[in-house]
């Protein structure tokens, strides 16, 4: 067996950064496939052409848009024209917790939802070069600036979700945390015990928030967000189904196979062959 072909885990705020704003770099370039290590990703994007990969989905760049990026998920890109924008990088230590409440709730709110249209919305742009030129330089109410125009910057997107239906905007729950657990501990954890012991609840109090509120047990979104990995691996990797089934720590690869076909009605490599970059 050849080294295996791992996605990549970046981490751009190290051990210390909480929060970071940049412009984005105007290179044509096709990016590596990455996921983040503990942080949130928002870009705003008001100009470039090419796609934009996030998990399985090819999203072709339609500017202006925002990518609001949660922790774990693999995303990368290949523009065809120069793009322009901002990006936002903050781990959710950077919150307060009593104080930001209205704000940590938006970003649990969105969910799922990860590509948002601001068509003829120039005020977001406007906050984002308020926000990088705060972020540059700073002085005495520098780091109020800062969360004020966050909390702006979310609540807007947040209005373009709700107008765009892109997803539904109710209050955060068990659910939506063990999503977001899921995205940063799958597959290192395997199961529903696991994740639940993490919450602070039972497997059955689990199972009966993600069945109120999407309709599935715990047990089928672990199974979801592993078949997400697994798309991962086969589309932007070249790795046998061995390799694969090591990473997803499934006991061997017809075990790999039988659960993907379960799930897609194909193969690993058919998956591969279909969607074949």
């Amino acid at each position: 067996m050849h080294d295996i072909d791992l996605i990549e885990v970046k981490d751009k705020l190290g051990d210390k950064g909480l929060f970071k704003i940049s412009r984005f770099k105007k290179v044509i370039k096709k990016t590596k496939p990455h996921t983040h290590e503990g942080y949130y990703e928002v870009i705003y994007l008001k100009e470039g052409e090419g796609f934009h990969w996030i998990e399985s989905t090819r999203y072709q760049v339609n500017t202006p848009e925002c990518y609001i990026l949660k922790p774990g998920m693999m995303h990368c890109w290949e523009f065809t024209d120069i793009p322009d924008g901002y990006v936002i990088l903050f781990k959710l230590e950077y919150l307060d917790p009593i104080m930001e409440t209205a704000l940590i709730e938006i970003i649990n709110q969105m969910g799922t939802t990860t590509r948002v249209p601001v068509d003829k919305d120039l005020s977001l742009e406007h906050l984002f070069e308020e926000l990088i030129k705060t972020y540059d330089n700073r002085g005495k109410h520098s780091d109020l600036i800062i969360h004020s125009l966050l909390k702006i910057i979310y609540a807007k997107i947040s209005v373009h979700i709700e107008l765009s239906n892109a997803s539904p905007v109710r209050p955060a729950n068990l659910n939506d945390k063990f999503i977001n657990l899921l995205n940063e501990k799958c597959p290192e954890l395997r199961s529903v015990n696991d994740y639940a012991k993490m919450l602070n609840t039972s497997p059955q109090n689990l199972n009966a928030a993600c069945r109120k509120y999407s309709g599935k047990s715990a047990g089928d979104l672990l199974a979801e967000k592993l078949l997400v990995i697994a798309k991962r691996y086969v589309l932007h990797t070249d790795n046998n189904m061995s390799e694969i089934a090591h990473v997803l720590r499934f006991n061997d690869a017809s075990y790999f196979v039988k659960f993907f076909r379960k799930y897609t009605g194909v193969t690993p490599l058919q998956f591969r062959f279909q969607n074949f970059r």
